[in-house]
């Protein structure tokens, strides 16, 4: 019996410790993202660009960002700077941040697709959805215009 006490002791002891590990990965990785957002909106404004408008489409298991438009308020339409700048994740074992380098593509990429899991997690299964997002520079926001699929069906039956 003192054998099987210890087990279920054991258990419990693990499940709050992995607990106590994703609690403290998701303090990080929010740490991070407020972070990292705020490097990319310094980025955009440092390029003197004023919005940017990403495109997304997703359906049958697939989702893409399909353009990156950048804008400023002389030039409507500019090319994105290829810029590298600081990004934070959390790493996968330890959980603990871990900083690097990115092009400034790849951040407002990772913004979106961060967006779009925290909101609309499943956005690119069966009929998907499709939409855009608004950086505006200037405010410091993001706002996402979210236009989801599905198929309808009616029914009706008569008996005359």
């Amino acid at each position: 019996m003192t054998g099987h006490d210890q087990s279920q002791s054991v258990l419990p002891q693990d499940e709050g410790e992995t607990a106590t590990k994703e609690a403290a990965r998701e303090r990080v990785l929010a740490e991070a993202r407020r972070n990292n957002r705020a490097g990319l909106f310094a980025a955009l404004a440092a390029a003197d660009i004023t919005y940017v408008i990403v495109a997304f489409d997703g359906c049958g298991d697939n989702g893409q960002i399909e353009s990156i438009e950048v804008r400023r308020v002389a030039d409507p339409h500019i090319d994105l700077p290829s810029t590298d700048i600081d990004w934070i994740h959390a790493a996968r074992e330890t959980g603990e941040p871990e900083r690097s380098r990115i092009p400034l593509a790849e951040a407002i990429e990772t913004v979106v697709y961060t967006c779009l899991e925290e909101k609309h997690g499943g956005w690119e299964i069966d009929d998907g959805a499709y939409g855009e997002f608004a950086f505006d520079v200037a405010h410091r926001t993001i706002t996402l215009d979210y236009y989801e699929r599905y198929t309808g069906t009616n029914f009706s039956q008569h008996e005359f």
